[in-house]
């Protein structure tokens, strides 16, 4: 494995301090199986949408530049599954959705490898890793016509292969920008916007045992509604932080509560729009990365959130 820091110099100068990679919004990516660092891929940045990959030192704050991805990559979906990551979907350098499957191993000879292609091109989409496959819920599709998906896939790494897992009735319909975690065994999904792009707060779970929808009461207190945040399992209960730009609380739910807990962090990372929150291995917290933060146009600090003491640490500043 070669990761490359960038340096700017002269033959007749001593090396400059190493340039730091610029921040990105809506970028994909995973924890390291041992927990030590962050794979990011893709995103935008200030020069537009990128194919370029970094790792960033869960331990340091060091954000190292790798080699690129398989094409740009924008509002696509990744989880940490196999040996490695799975990548599906976005947008393209040319604003185009994709139906293309990447299987990601950072630190193997060849890190990028085309997998199967299956469920219809889409960006915005929901995703969550369970039993082995990573699942994928909705998005959308800009062709001549706007198209909001309502379908489910899954994809098995292992075989190569796309299932689709015919729906019933009555669930949440179509949605984008909207969140899914993986929880007892049933895939929960919560917020997003609907085909009118009006914002939802609705939390839906998909009882795989009965095959049916459920409705979930909010109770009180509950998140807004909102789009764009990240909805994530950690410490065995949902997760939810952003979406909303006057809400910087984190808010978790176990599967059989009747209500959110409210956990408010004044401390903890400005909301933004499109950061890479990704959960670590062990369950115990997350750590993001990046966004749009409103004013300051694309960053790249970083935070970790830990769920034993339901705080947040900024790492090693990396600007």
């Amino acid at each position: 494995m070669i990761w490359i820091w960038l340096l700017a110099c002269t033959d007749d100068e001593p090396p400059d301090t190493p340039e730091i990679p610029g921040g990105r919004a809506a970028s994909v990516g995973y924890a390291a199986d041992d927990g030590t660092a962050l794979w990011i891929a893709g995103g935008r940045t200030a020069s537009g949408v990128t194919d370029d990959t970094l790792r960033l030192d869960l331990l340091t704050g060091e954000l190292t530049l790798g080699p690129p991805a398989g094409e740009p990559l924008y509002r696509a979906a990744a989880a940490a599954g196999g040996p490695g990551g799975v990548v599906f979907g976005g947008t393209n350098g040319f604003d185009q959705e994709t139906d293309h499957t990447w299987l990601w191993t950072p630190e193997a000879e060849v890190p990028w490898v085309a997998g199967a292609t299956g469920a219809p091109a889409r960006s915005w989409h929901a995703s969550a890793w369970g039993e082995a496959q990573l699942w994928v819920h909705g998005g959308r599709r800009d062709d001549t016509d706007v198209l909001v998906h309502e379908d489910l896939w899954a994809y098995d790494p292992g075989a190569d292969v796309w299932t689709e897992t015919a729906l019933p009735s009555g669930g949440p319909g179509d949605l984008y920008r909207h969140g899914m975690a993986w929880l007892d065994g049933d895939l929960w999904l919560f917020g997003g916007l609907d085909a009118n792009g009006e914002s939802t707060q609705a939390l839906w779970r998909l009882d795989r045992g009965a095959g049916q929808w459920v409705q979930q009461e909010l109770g009180l207190p509950a998140p807004g509604a909102r789009a764009s945040h990240r909805l994530l399992t950690v410490d065995d209960r949902l997760w939810l932080w952003g979406g909303d730009g006057d809400d910087d609380s984190v808010w978790t739910r176990g599967a059989d509560d009747a209500a959110w807990t409210e956990l408010p962090d004044s401390d903890g990372p400005l909301v933004r729009e499109d950061p890479l929150i990704a959960p670590l291995p062990d369950g115990t917290g997350v750590v993001l990365f990046g966004g749009d933060l409103d004013g300051q146009g694309v960053v790249n600090d970083a935070w970790t959130w830990d769920a034993a003491t339901q705080a947040w640490t900024e790492l090693a500043p990396i600007r």
